[in-house]
C-alpha cells in the first residue's frame, strides 16, 4: 500500500510539472520545484505546501494549486497571473465522507 501511494504522489508531482510547463510553454526540464509554506517558508528545499516553480532563476509566472485525494489530483493554475492572485483547489472524496458521517450521525 505505501508503494501504491509513493508511486500516486511522485506520478501528481510529474503531472504537475508537465501541467505547469504546458501553461508557460517550456519545456518541463527548465522547471525547478519551489514550494511555499506558511510555517517553513519557501525555496528549492521546501518540498510541502503551496506548489511554485522556479524558471530561469526566478519564480515562474504561475499561480498553481494542487489537490490530492483517493488516488485522483486536482490542478488549477492561472499562468501570468497579476499582483497578488492566488488560486486554490480542494480534492476530496464524497463517498468515504458521506460513509464517515452517516456513522457518526445518531
Amino acid at each position: 500500500m505505501a508503494a501504491t501511494l509513493r508511486l500516486e504522489f511522485l506520478a501528481s508531482r510529474l503531472a504537475q510539472q508537465d501541467f505547469a510547463a504546458t501553461l508557460l510553454g517550456v519545456p518541463a526540464s527548465k522547471l525547478k520545484a519551489a514550494y511555499e509554506c506558511p510555517d517553513c517558508g519557501s525555496g528549492p528545499d521546501i518540498a510541502h505546501g503551496r506548489p511554485g516553480y522556479v524558471l530561469d532563476g526566478g519564480p515562474a509566472p504561475l499561480a498553481l494549486s494542487a489537490s490530492r485525494s483517493s488516488g485522483w489530483v486536482l490542478f488549477a493554475a492561472v499562468a501570468y497571473p497579476g499582483p497578488g492572485l492566488r488560486v486554490g483547489v480542494d480534492l476530496e472524496n464524497a463517498a468515504a465522507r458521506s460513509s464517515s458521517a452517516s456513522t457518526t450521525l445518531p
